[in-house]
């Protein structure tokens, strides 16, 4: 095992007392944890949990090192990207399959996606950001057979998934067991605080935020966060080059906003 001092920083792992970084991803870290106290609340318990995982992470780091420089593991990676950019429909369907079985096994191991019969509303709620293409959700919906789906989704358009739940779903009819609404939850400027008012024309992406915020008026009692930045994501330039991690900011917020008091995230 490797021996762990003070000062010592595992290859590629990131020094916490580094002065952070001016880039664009400080400045809206900045700007979130001035204006809402839900994201420093949620700042805070990120920070706890990666100091617990730190001293495990870098002994993991030190052992893994040599093998990350294997040429044959960065074509089994390189592979892998491949295929999911150009996913076929069997493809598409084993990982739909693949998802529900994770959720399946966490349902059956800690009863994480079964609502208890005592809910914050009138049936059972679900919300799953970016749920495409719908493993997680169709899980939560076998468990919970009364429960109404609410979901936010990259249309197929701008890269996302296709919706492969068989269930009869809807993007236009809001009281459908099963709701869709097709956006990019990164372009959602008020969610994050900020109105699209005050956005500067010129910035590259203006025309494209919006006021927005679904389901606001509702409380669930499951949520599921597990979106992320696809790789073939149409994004803008600038986007591109800063903000990989970009759905990091919006999600926690949005879920958080959403769940009920005692509800379940899943992320």
């Amino acid at each position: 095992m490797a021996e762990i001092t003070e000062n010592k920083s595992a290859p590629g792992l990131p020094d916490e007392n580094a002065a952070a970084p001016s880039r664009p991803n400080a400045l809206v870290r900045e700007y979130l944890l001035e204006r809402l106290s839900i994201y420093r609340e949620l700042r805070e318990l990120r920070t706890k949990v990666r100091t617990r995982q730190r001293v495990s992470l870098i002994i993991w780091v030190d052992n893994a090192w040599q093998g990350w420089q294997n040429e044959e593991a960065d074509t089994h990676f390189r592979n892998q990207r491949q295929r999911a950019d150009n996913a076929n429909a069997q493809s598409k369907a084993s990982f739909f399959t693949l998802m529900r079985g994770v959720a399946l096994e966490l349902d059956r191991v800690a009863s994480a996606l079964t609502i208890p019969a005592k809910s914050v509303n009138d049936r059972p709620a679900i919300l799953d950001l970016c749920m495409a293409p719908g493993g997680f959700a169709k899980a939560a919906l076998s468990r919970n057979p009364s429960a109404i789906l609410r979901d936010v989704s990259l249309p197929t358009t701008q890269g996302g998934f296709g919706i492969l739940l068989h269930n009869n779903w809807s993007s236009t009819d809001p009281t459908a067991r099963i709701y869709v609404r097709f956006c990019d939850i990164t372009m959602l400027a008020d969610e994050m605080g900020a109105a699209v008012a005050n956005i500067p024309a010129s910035h590259p992406d203006a025309g494209s935020f919006s006021s927005d915020r679904p389901f606001l008026d509702q409380k669930f009692d499951l949520v599921f966060c597990d979106g992320h930045v696809l790789r073939n994501h149409e994004r803008s330039e600038c986007k591109s080059a800063f903000f990989t991690p970009d759905l990091y900011q919006p999600r926690p917020v949005c879920c958080s906003c959403r769940k009920g008091n005692d509800g379940r995230l899943a992320s």
